[in-house]
């Protein structure tokens, strides 16, 4: 996909953003095409979400990531579907945990 070529359905301003200045930040999810969309002039990506909803569990954040591109890079879309279910599960587990104690 091309730089300014809109995607999402009724998204209308997210527009995929391979820009010279995404290269900027030294992270490597960052710094990842796979990620890089912007929606009126803001870059999008896995950490902007998580800071605009104040997403701070790390099971929450994983499972997110993992949903926003499931099946879009090496993995099958069923592969992702099932480590984010297992992600789920597991901070499931987490809170009977903390409950218990």
């Amino acid at each position: 996909m091309g730089p300014g070529k809109v995607i999402g359905a009724g998204l209308g301003q997210l527009e995929r953003d391979d820009g010279p200045n995404w290269q900027l930040s030294e992270d490597a999810l960052v710094r990842s095409k796979h990620y890089a969309f912007s929606y009126k002039g803001i870059r999008i990506d896995p950490y902007r979400i998580m800071d605009l909803y104040k997403i701070t569990h790390p099971a929450h954040q994983h499972a997110i990531k993992k949903l926003l591109r499931a099946g879009e890079s090496t993995k099958s879309l069923r592969q992702d579907v099932e480590e984010t279910i297992d992600t789920l599960q597991r901070w499931l587990r987490m809170m009977d945990e903390d409950h218990q104690k």
